[in-house]
């Protein structure tokens, strides 16, 4: 993947960790720093590459760019403006000066699912996916010195975090969440729950540019830049759940047993319901003892990977000029303070 080849295989991924300690030791057990070259990740994102990125004005809606200050979203409202968005649907579009103008008052920046946006990203996901077996999705955050964009909170997937620029400050508490899931009822927990539930701080880690820190599902975190600035990618992993199984034996009741499709019997009839509940624990046993279930729930786990397509690259298709979107200074002290 370009100049330095540091993410063309899990192992360089993870270098100068082993593939095979970490999943001894630390795949969903424990967080782990991993340093790096300061040039590790310098093909995969850049000032440069992050300018190029926030010239696609057209793609950048309230989902796709989202801005934060000391902990609190900042509400579309403020950076957006009502229009269409490349399907011609109504969206909230973000305008640059109304995001330039938070920036300068210390927002962090959020740019959600850039997985597919450049030939470096897509390769890293797709190598995550295929060494996990995964959805993977990334996403980047630029935030400056001392201006906390997240309260203490866990994330309900892993992540690795590759650092990009700057110096960030990981926190990482001793409390986890119990393998918490994308569901209401993780996602409705107030932060008086995670400020009690996220314990003694396990770990205090400093990350500068080509180190990784690796956080299991549920793991507390936060983070605050020390740098001027700092931009780093959080790569999330969705490996398939137990839940998963449900999903498949729901679709396979609701088109196949008509057992699962009978209406309950009355709330009241005790017996009625405990003969039916047998009955459909019964079923379900039985087919996940089956062996086209089982293939079922193969191919499933081989297809959990998001497909990323692209134009491959052909004589004649050039580069379009790239604006001064978002800018790092030529001393290099200080970050990014326009998007123009």
């Amino acid at each position: 993947m370009g100049r330095t080849n540091e993410t063309d295989s899990f192992a360089d991924f993870l270098a100068p960790v082993t593939v095979e300690a970490f999943r001894r030791d630390v795949l969903d057990r424990a967080p782990l720093h991993i340093p790096g070259r300061a040039d590790k990740f310098a093909d995969l994102m850049s000032w440069e590459i992050l300018n190029q990125l926030l010239d696609m004005t057209a793609i950048w809606s309230s989902q796709s760019l989202q801005l934060a200050l000391d902990c609190e979203m900042i509400p579309p409202e403020r950076y957006c403006q009502r229009g269409r968005d490349r399907s011609g649907r109504d969206a909230w579009r973000a305008q640059p000066t109304r995001v330039r103008a938070l920036i300068r008052q210390g927002a962090s920046l959020l740019l959600n699912d850039i997985d597919t946006l450049t030939p470096g990203l897509r390769g890293v996901a797709d190598l995550l996916e295929r060494t996990f077996g995964a959805k993977v999705q990334i996403n980047l955050y630029c935030s400056w010195r001392e201006r906390q964009a997240f309260p203490s909170h866990f994330d309900t997937h892993d992540v690795f975090a590759l650092h990009i620029a700057g110096a960030k400050r990981w926190t990482v508490y001793r409390g986890r969440a119990d393998q918490p899931v994308d569901h209401p009822a993780w996602k409705a927990m107030g932060q008086g729950h995670h400020e009690r539930a996220k314990g003694d701080v396990l770990m205090s880690v400093d990350l500068g540019p080509g180190d990784i820190l690796y956080l299991p599902r549920g793991q507390y975190h936060d983070a605050l830049a020390t740098g001027e600035t700092s931009i780093h990618l959080a790569v999330g992993v969705n490996e398939p759940l137990g839940l998963d199984v449900v999903t498949l034996l729901f679709e396979a009741g609701a088109t196949a047993a008509s057992l699962y499709r009978r209406r309950l019997p009355p709330a009241g009839d005790r017996a009625a319901i405990e003969g039916r509940l047998h009955a459909l624990a019964a079923d379900m046993r039985h087919r996940m003892a089956d062996p086209g279930f089982r293939a079922a729930l193969e191919a499933f786990q081989t297809a959990h990977r998001y497909r990323r397509g692209g134009f491959p690259a052909r004589p004649g298709f050039r580069d379009s000029p790239v604006k001064d979107v978002v800018s790092a200074p030529e001393d290099g002290t200080r970050g990014p303070s326009t998007y123009r």
